[in-house]
């Protein structure tokens, strides 16, 4: 009789011993989770950000534009008459051809700023 209370003490022991054990292991594995998906979180959004960033054609550089369109870049005094005087076909209407730039690079008056890009037809 004595050697059954030993085992049922030796069996209550291994519980209180595993408890601690399977709550800390249980708190790991949360852990590990969570940083598991937060690093998943980052490398999603470093990809979506690094693709976004190459559809991005605003950021190319001039000679981009150059090579599909002819480009004109702003300098002070620039005019869009003056513009069009410069890089019009010599038999084109000139006022027509300010009216194509306007179009062409979606603006509704004929200010400039210095350091514009704007495409030409």
């Amino acid at each position: 009789m004595n050697t059954t209370v030993n085992v049922k003490r030796l069996n209550a022991n291994r519980v209180n011993r595993n408890q601690p054990a399977s709550v800390s292991h249980k708190k790991l594995v949360r852990l590990a989770f969570f940083l598991l998906a937060i690093l998943v979180s980052f490398s999603c959004g470093a990809i979506f950000k690094s693709y976004a960033s190459a559809q991005d054609e605003s950021s190319a550089p001039a000679s981009f534009y150059a090579e599909k369109s002819k480009v004109v870049d702003v300098v002070k005094g620039d005019t869009l008459l003056k513009i069009a005087r410069e890089h019009a076909p010599k038999d084109a209407n000139i006022h027509a051809y300010v009216d194509k730039i306007k179009k062409l690079n979606g603006l509704k008056s004929a200010m400039l700023r210095e350091g514009q890009i704007l495409e030409l037809p």
